[in-house]
Order: C-alpha cells, then sequence, then structure tokens
C-alpha cells in the first residue's frame, strides 16, 4: 500500500501489486458519548481535525507533520511528543483489513491480540480499510516556543518535561541548520523549543499572534514548518534514561570528529543544513515498536541531500553500549539506513537514512 510517502522506510517499494487507498477518506460514524470515531483508512491526518472538532472531540496527540493516511501513520508508528501521551497507534480501538486469504477482518477489544498486532503492522496483516479510534474533548493548545542555548535546554529538560504538555526541541549546529527544517532564525548552537500547554477555555484564539505564540485549536498548532520540508532522516530511539547522554554524543562527534561540516557526517553537496531533534514518549505496548515496553526518545537528525555516508557514523554515535531501542537492532538497522522511500504517487520528497 502507498499513502503520503511520509514513512522513511522502504516497506512499500514492491514488484507486484500496490494499492492506493487515499480515495477512502472521511470520517464514517463518531460516538460522542464514548469520545470514539471510526475514520476511512486512506483519510489525511490533516482532514480530521475539522470534522472530530465539529463533533466536540480531537485526536489525543499529534507529531509536527499532519500529511500521512491515518492508516499509515498508526501502521508505522507515528507519534508525537510528550511524556503522557502514546502514539498514534496507541489510541485504536478498531479496525476493518483484507487478510492474506481476502476475507474482510473487524478487528476489536473482542479480539486484543489481532488487535495489538494491527496496531503497528507495518502492512503485513493486509490493507486497512477502517480505523477506529479513541478520542478525548476537544481541546485547544497554547505555544511558547523559545530559542535557547543548549546548555540551557539541558539545565532546564526536567523542568520542561514536568510542566508542558509537549516538550521537544532542535539543536542547531550552524547558522543555516534552522533553514532546512523551516523554523526561522536559529543561531548556531542554540535550540529552536517546541512548548505547548493545553490552553484555559477562557483564552481567545491567537491563530495569527506573534511568532511562536498561537493560541488556537489543537490541530491547528500542531503542525509547524516541517510539513512543507524537504529532508533526509536517520531516526533512532534510545531509552529515556540514556537521552542526555544520546544528545550530547550527537554534539560531541558534530564538533570534534566533524568540524567543517555544517550537517551531520555526510558530504553533503547541496551545502544544505542539518538539525537534530529530540521527543519523549512513554512506553507502548504494540510489539513491533521502537520504545515498545520502554519510555523513549526519539532522537533524529537531518540532512538536505543523501550522499549514502551514514552507516559508519551512526555505528558511531549508537555505540555498542547504548540502548538503542530501533526495531530489529543493529543488524535491521543497516539495510534501512541504506534505502529511500520511492512511492509517494511519484513524488521523491522524503527518505530515511
Amino acid at each position: 500500500m502507498a499513502a503520503s510517502g511520509h514513512s522513511f522506510t522502504p516497506i512499500v517499494q514492491t514488484h507486484s501489486l500496490l494499492l492506493d487507498l487515499r480515495a477512502l477518506s472521511g470520517v464514517i460514524a463518531v460516538d460522542q458519548p464514548q469520545r470514539r470515531a471510526e475514520v476511512a483508512a486512506g483519510s489525511a491526518l490533516a482532514s480530521l481535525g475539522e470534522p472530530l472538532w465539529s463533533a466536540g472531540l480531537s485526536i489525543e496527540n499529534q507529531g509536527d507533520i499532519d500529511a500521512q493516511s491515518i492508516a499509515g501513520a498508526i501502521a508505522t508508528g507515528t507519534k508525537g511528543s510528550g511524556t503522557a501521551f502514546g502514539s498514534l497507534s496507541s489510541r485504536v480501538t478498531s479496525l476493518r483489513l483484507v487478510n492474506g486469504l481476502g476475507e474482510v477482518m473487524d478487528i476489536d477489544a473482542a479480539t486484543a491480540d489481532y488487535l495489538r498486532a494491527a496496531q503497528v503492522s507495518l502492512g503485513m496483516l493486509g490493507p486497512v480499510l477502517r480505523v477506529g479510534l479513541q478520542l478525548v474533548p476537544a481541546y485547544r493548545l497554547k505555544e511558547e516556543n523559545m530559542i535557547l542555548p543548549m546548555d540551557e535546554v539541558l539545565r532546564q529538560w526536567d523542568y520542561l518535561l514536568a510542566h508542558y504538555r509537549h516538550f521537544s526541541f532542535w539543536w542547531m549546529p550552524g547558522d543555516r541548520s534552522a533553514d532546512l527544517y523551516k523554523l526561522g532564525e536559529v543561531p548556531a548552537g542554540h535550540c529552536f523549543v517546541k512548548l505547548l500547554r493545553e490552553a484555559p477555555a477562557h483564552e481567545p484564539d491567537i491563530p495569527q499572534g506573534a511568532p511562536n505564540r498561537r493560541t488556537d485549536r489543537a490541530y491547528r498548532i500542531y503542525p509547524d514548518g516541517s510539513t512543507v520540508a524537504e529532508f533526509h532522516e536517520l531516526e533512532y530511539m534510545v531509552d529515556a534514561r540514556d537521552a542526555r547522554e544520546a544528545v550530547d554524543r550527537v554534539q560531541h562527534l558534530m564538533r570534534t570528529g566533524y568540524p567543517r561540516e555544517i550537517s551531520p557526517p555526510c558530504r553533503c553537496v547541496g551545502r544544505k543544513a542539518t538539525a537534530a531533534i529530540c521527543r519523549r514518549n512513554p512506553a507502548v505496548t504494540a510489539p513491533p515498536f521502537p520504545f515498545q515496553g520502554k519510555s523513549a526518545v526519539t532522537t533524529c537528525l537531518f540532512s538536505g541531500r543523501w550522499t549514502g555516508r551514514y552507516n559508519r557514523w551512526a555505528r558511531v554515535l549508537i555505540g555498542e553500549n547504548f540502548t538503542s531501542l530501533t526495531a530489529g537492532g543493529w543488524p535491521n538497522f543497516t539495510p534501512i539506513l541504506n534505502a529511500s522511500s520511492k512511492y509517494a504517487g511519484g513524488l521523491i520528497r522524503r527518505t530515511f537514512f
């Protein structure tokens, strides 16, 4: 199956039949008392916010990008940030799919083992037709984004985790790093820190307010410049206990091992800069999920152009002593590092080192 092409893994590549279910779109049914909705599998996340809001409901947590289809987002473990919230797949209550025998199957709490297996299935169980979601009452978010030196982010780490609904940050090794992720001007060595609180009911919407100070419906606040950014990405998860050490390794490696680079150690011919992003997530139970059973911090590194030199660098960065939570461990990580996503309506926009 091919949807928006957001996932960086090559699992959609095939020499056989490829299905495009983007025409299966929209909210099918809403159970307001139970705060649940059933949506068509091809629905883009961006298309769900308005109709769910009209029913008094919201998706509990989203990431920085809302271009994904809902089926693709859950199948690949798409996540947002926030220590209290799981991935999108953790809020799945039911699925309708077509199995390998061509049979239509309805999976829900009555078939709990199947549901758990299907939450992050990577498409292995067959095409998904419908998705049931557990939702929350409609809520608004208030931005309090800021630019801070990395040392200050590390100093306030625990405070920011505890006092904000969502805390994530992009570290900019060079003056041009922020250009890649369309985050405005951020000096070298500083971080763009994304901080979101749930807005009190009495606060008015400020959709066009000062930069990084908007207050609006949650589904309008979550997406940022990364939705339209073009980049290559290395993403891995480490145990939350190792998070600050992982960040230190990223900085140390780039400053000492590759002092002339404005991006991580690949030959960046286009000279587009690279940023590092860090966000924390709670444990998830779905079997293939990278942080199954553990709280984890996701660390991502971005570059403007792929040159194929990241394998050796990733080995150095992750290291022997790190509890890397990347699915499958290092043996399965290597081929993914070499792959690129090719099926997104003919558009090659984002690839995974």
